[in-house]
């Protein structure tokens, strides 16, 4: 195994509550809709999916980031970290698009959206233990359990 950087720890933690914050968000989704509280209990979910993306790109972007670690341990991979740094801004996006559009649209449109960002948020953390993996032999983990 290679040299793992000091960064690698925090990224980890930062994993496991989105993954964490994912877990709230099935939750909500799954209630009832009928319920008066429902779109409330949504709203909160996503923020907290929201707060949680957002502390995980400020963890691997910021100059003490993963990411610059692995660009500089693994220059091969820049591509790769470029494409996954798209991906904070795409689904920052869909996060804050979901959020404001909780009032007006219909519960399964609500349930359908949340399905793909989930979708998307899973994919770009399997993509963000590929280059980890890539860079380092290692896997980030950030799975109840590990």
């Amino acid at each position: 195994m290679e040299r793992v950087p000091s960064s690698f720890e925090a990224a980890r933690k930062r994993r496991q509550a989105l993954a964490d914050a994912l877990s709230h968000l099935e939750d909500a989704l799954s209630s009832p809709s009928l319920a008066e509280t429902w779109r409330q209990e949504v709203a909160e979910a996503l923020t907290e999916v929201r707060w949680a993306f957002d502390d995980h790109v400020q963890e691997v972007e910021g100059p003490n980031g993963l990411l610059i670690d692995i660009i500089e341990d693994a220059p091969r991979l820049s591509v790769t970290v470029e494409l996954l740094e798209r991906d904070h801004v795409d689904i920052a996006r869909t996060i804050d698009d979901l959020i404001g559009s909780l009032t007006s649209t219909h519960p399964e449109a609500i349930r359908a959206w949340a399905l793909g960002l989930m979708r998307e948020l899973v994919l770009h953390r399997q993509r963000g233990s590929d280059l980890v993996y890539a860079a380092y032999a290692t896997d980030i983990g950030g799975q109840s359990g590990s």
